[in-house]
């Protein structure tokens, strides 16, 4: 696709009911995460089962709220991946003429991959659990695979994404070609494998089953360019279909995520079980949940004319806030616990705070994040001549 064709679709510069869900998700992952690294509860749970993340959704060593406040605020990094599809798409049709993605997604990805490999060594030096490859490393590689994909057909992309997403989990894929071969493991599985000595790394977000998530927001971005009345119409059946198809697939207890539910004493167990969904990898299911969310928040959104400057600059700055977020609750729970003279930096794994200040904590860092977004977009207006600031 070199050069530029004439289409029909003129993409605007931004849609800031992008830059709104984008900003929903950074919202909820500040209080998730606020809330799972800071607080005695979700400490407790931790310290019971691993990996951490799969810890808070296991239904026999969680508790309610632990696994309702997960549940709720684990959805960024698909929303991230997703819209970082449709972006693409939008830039690639920017004022009327279809675009290379090439010189577009290779350097974003190529900086997301460094800034994450950085942050993986730090790990394997610094943390007392396993390093960990995160959405970093998983977008970067997408938009690497997605500048060589998006030079095929709109419908053949459709269909490569939802077999990706729907079949990844098949376990003749899973457990192919076997546990030794440690790049199909990286590109295919959530595992643990060693490193270099005693250390190991935890492949959190396996590249291509996250890539599918991408494409599919490529494949489908044309949806966010047509007229208002048919956009709203569009994005509330696609997500009403989308939460059908989920509930029909999981109350039959068919394929779709392992184990099966089933039925416990406690009614709020046997609504967890239901609900659960994998998010390492992620499973049909979860992607089932995370994309009709997305169509929902979108299609409220545009039927109610929601406007939120708040939400639209966090959103446009979005990469940005997510590498700052965790650095800047940790800064404020180490001023906070200065004044409660409760604790001390270094956070052990043994210092937590109650859950009523872990959510203030949170309420802190979302009221400092917007002056901050503000602030990077400032920078990137002002000093547009580095590429570099508008990665992020």
């Amino acid at each position: 696709m070199h050069g530029s064709t004439t289409v029909q679709a003129s993409a605007p510069s931004r849609i800031e009911s992008i830059d709104m869900v984008r900003g929903i998700a950074i919202m909820l992952m500040v209080v998730g995460h606020s809330y799972d690294y800071l607080s005695y509860e979700a400490a407790a749970v931790l310290g019971k089962a691993s990996p951490l993340p799969l810890a808070m959704l296991n239904v026999n060593v969680t508790t309610v709220f632990v696994f309702f406040n997960r549940w709720f605020t684990h959805s960024g990094a698909p929303i991230f991946l997703f819209l970082a599809g449709v972006g693409a798409y939008l830039w690639a049709h920017k004022g009327g003429v279809q675009r290379s993605l090439g010189s577009f997604l290779i350097p974003r990805g190529l900086l997301l991959i460094a800034l994450q490999l950085v942050r993986t060594v730090m790990q394997l030096f610094t943390s007392e659990y396993p390093a960990s490859l995160d959405v970093l490393w998983s977008i970067g590689m997408s938009m690497i695979l997605l500048s060589f994909f998006s030079k095929l057909p709109r419908n053949l992309l459709l269909l490569v994404s939802v077999a990706i997403l729907a079949g990844h989990g098949l376990p003749v894929l899973y457990d192919f070609p076997g546990e030794d071969h440690v790049i199909w493991r990286i590109f295919m599985t959530a595992d643990t494998f060693g490193f270099v000595g005693d250390t190991s790394i935890f492949n959190r977000f396996p590249v291509i089953p996250w890539f599918g998530m991408m494409l599919l927001g490529y494949a489908t971005g044309h949806l966010f360019l047509l007229p208002l009345k048919e956009r709203r119409n569009v994005f509330l059946f696609l997500g009403l279909s989308l939460f059908f198809v989920w509930v029909v697939l999981r109350g039959a207890n068919v394929y779709g995520y392992q184990p099966l539910w089933q039925e416990y004493p406690e009614t709020w167990k046997t609504v967890a079980s239901f609900v659960n969904i994998s998010k390492y990898p992620p499973s049909l299911y979860f992607s089932l949940v995370t994309l009709g969310t997305i169509f929902i928040f979108s299609f409220l959104i545009d039927y109610f004319s929601l406007r939120c400057q708040f939400l639209i600059s966090i959103g446009s700055t979005s990469l940005f806030i997510y590498i700052v977020h965790l650095p800047l609750c940790k800064i404020i729970a180490v001023g906070l616990s200065k004044i409660l003279n409760q604790m001390y930096w270094p956070i052990s794994k043994n210092v937590y705070f109650s859950v009523p200040t872990s959510y203030f904590i949170a309420l802190i860092a979302i009221i400092c994040i917007y002056p901050i977004s503000k602030y990077y977009l400032s920078i990137k207006q002002k000093y547009k001549k580095f590429k570099i600031l508008s990665y992020l």
